[in-house]
């Protein structure tokens, strides 16, 4: 009778162990990319330039997400390279859990490249730094992040998202503000516009296959540098300004794209000097994107004439990962430009049901210049997209193999007791 029931105790163990190793997370290998789209290029951290994309012949850049390739751009150098063990529980689709600083830039050297986002701006030179995910809401602080099947209910940090589907304006609040919780199911980029300040913009989502998502942020450190052409100090037709973007060296600060469900944060801009001339290596060709590569960048400037940038300040919007479709739009003029930014983009979940594969993910944003509130006024869209290539198990889960060599194990370990129990009983 005890032999009957110390070899039942045998096999409910082994099959513990079986169902145990089902059910437990795997821990998968993954390398990846993080594209920053602000504004019509795709042009932070300004890695190479944007140039280019598609299937056509002699394309800088191939056609396709995985690449940034977004309304025929992409940046020349690809994105912010990711490398990291994945922990992936369950199946069909796989959860998964991307750990800190898995994607990370450190570029030396600063960049620096025409930009012809507005007819002004001449070139974006940039030392920025990136270290993500960061921890949702504590800038500064990494942390990993957390993707998931219907998070669109299960993840906290998209709490107030009504739906899957949603098209989201800024403003709400205090009349006019336009800083409050934005305004929920607006049908166009008019719903954006508070009565105190043209805002015109609108984010939409249609979630995908099991609304499949999450939230993570990427922390940007590190300054830049936006140089802008001013025609209108008198007796400079063609001066040169320069005003700083980024937070600082060692300061290191969650950009919103991602971040969470209408994650708001704030950029302040210092004064910035103007220099009385400036001249400039090979001219471009083609304004946007700046081609041949390598054109427009400044080589000279005068004498400065004074801190005629006046300091400025924007709002940003940010919305969370989805492997279903994002849409953002803004509207406006910039001078006598349209300065209208549509883009439109959709996730993809390849994997298999355990957690291997391909998968793509998005995020939405729009950005307010508060300076432009009422007249010519500089809203953008923005976009990221995480590529991640899931592949081999990086550290194994207990094999059939495993499996049966403990259970023989635990035979012999029953054996050994029983003889024991044996020869103590004679």
């Amino acid at each position: 009778m005890q032999s009957t029931k110390k070899i039942q105790i045998v096999l409910l163990t082994i099959a513990s162990l079986v169902l145990a190793n089902a059910a437990s997370a795997k821990v998968l290998s993954m390398t990846g990319s993080w594209f920053q789209n602000r504004g019509p290029l795709i042009d932070i951290p300004q890695k190479g330039g944007a140039v280019p994309c598609g299937t056509f012949a002699g394309a800088p850049v191939g056609p396709g997400l995985e690449n940034g390739c977004v309304n025929g751009l992409a940046p020349l150098l690809g994105g912010i390279p990711g490398n990291a063990p994945l922990v992936v529980n369950g199946s069909a689709p796989a959860d998964f859990t991307i750990p800190t600083d898995a994607f990370s830039l450190f570029p030396g050297t600063a960049w620096v490249g025409a930009v012809a986002v507005a007819p002004t701006v001449q070139q974006l030179a940039s030392t920025f730094t990136f270290m993500g995910p960061g921890r949702v809401g504590a800038s500064g602080n990494p942390g990993p992040a957390s993707f998931q099947a219907n998070a669109v209910s299960n993840d906290p940090n998209q709490a107030a998202r009504l739906a899957a589907n949603f098209s989201w304006c800024p403003g709400g609040g205090t009349a006019g503000s336009g800083f409050g919780p934005g305004v929920s199911n607006c049908a166009a980029p008019a719903n954006a516009t508070p009565t105190a300040g043209n805002w015109n913009g609108r984010i939409s989502y249609t979630g995908g296959g099991n609304n499949f998502g999450g939230t993570m942020a990427m922390l940007m450190g590190g300054v830049g540098y936006v140089s802008v052409v001013i025609t209108a100090i008198p007796g400079f037709p063609a001066a040169i300004g320069h005003q700083q973007i980024g937070g600082g060296v060692g300061v290191q600060r969650a950009q919103v794209q991602g971040a969470g469900y209408g994650f708001v944060n704030f950029n302040n801009f210092p004064a910035g000097n103007v220099y009385s001339t400036f001249m400039t290596n090979t001219p471009c060709t083609n304004a946007l994107p700046a081609l041949p590569f390598g054109c427009g960048v400044i080589t000279g400037q005068g004498a400065n004439i004074g801190p005629f940038i006046p300091a400025d300040s924007q709002v940003n919007f940010g919305m969370p990962w989805t492997t279903g479709t994002v849409a953002v739009s803004n509207t406006g003029m910039n001078g006598t430009q349209p300065a209208t930014t549509v883009i439109s983009v959709m996730g993809a979940d390849n994997r298999t049901a355990l957690g291997a594969g391909k998968i793509t993910m998005v995020a939405g944003g729009t950005t307010h210049r508060n300076s432009k509130a009422t007249s010519n006024p500089q809203n953008y869209a923005a976009l990221d997209i995480v590529n991640l290539d899931i592949g081999q198990t990086a550290v194994p889960a207990m094999s059939p193999m495993g499996l049966a060599t403990a259970a023989v194990l635990m035979m012999l370990a029953v054996g050994y007791a029983f003889r024991r129990r044996l020869v103590t009983n004679a």
